[in-house]
C-alpha cells in the first residue's frame, strides 16, 4: 500500500467517525431532551394530583358541614311540628278551635271540588 492509499483509507475512516460521532451525539441529545420533557410532564402530573387531592379534602369538609346543617334543620322542623308549638302558633294567629267537625263520606270515593271537578282517592 502506498502512502496515498493509506491517507484515503484514513480519510474515509475520519469521515465515517465524524458522521457516526454526530449521529451518536444527536441521539444522546435527543434522549436527554426526551427525558427532560417526560420529567417535566411527570412533575406537572404530580402537581395536578396534589391540587385535586386538596380540592377533594375541601369538598369532603364542605359536605360534612352541609350534612350537619341539614340534620340541625330537620331537628328544628321536628321541634316546630310539636303539639305545644302548634298550639302556641294557633293562639298567636288568633285561630279558634272548631267545636263541631263533620266528615262527609261518599260511597264511590269522590270528593267534590267545585263545578264539574272531582277528585278520586
Amino acid at each position: 500500500m502506498t502512502r496515498m492509499d493509506i491517507d484515503r483509507s484514513t480519510n474515509k475512516r475520519n469521515k465515517f467517525s465524524l458522521i457516526l460521532g454526530d449521529y451518536i451525539k444527536n441521539k444522546i441529545i435527543g434522549i436527554l431532551a426526551l427525558i427532560f420533557i417526560l420529567g417535566g410532564f411527570y412533575v406537572y402530573q404530580i402537581n395536578q394530583l396534589a391540587v385535586l387531592g386538596y380540592d377533594i379534602k375541601k369538598s369532603e369538609k364542605d359536605n360534612a358541614k352541609i350534612l350537619k346543617e341539614v340534620a340541625q334543620l330537620r331537628m328544628d322542623v321536628e321541634k316546630m311540628k310539636t303539639a305545644n308549638n302548634l298550639q302556641a302558633k294557633t293562639q298567636e294567629l288568633n285561630m279558634v278551635e272548631s267545636k263541631k267537625i263533620s266528615y262527609i263520606y261518599v260511597s264511590d270515593g269522590e270528593f267534590a271540588l267545585g263545578e264539574g271537578n272531582s277528585l278520586r282517592y
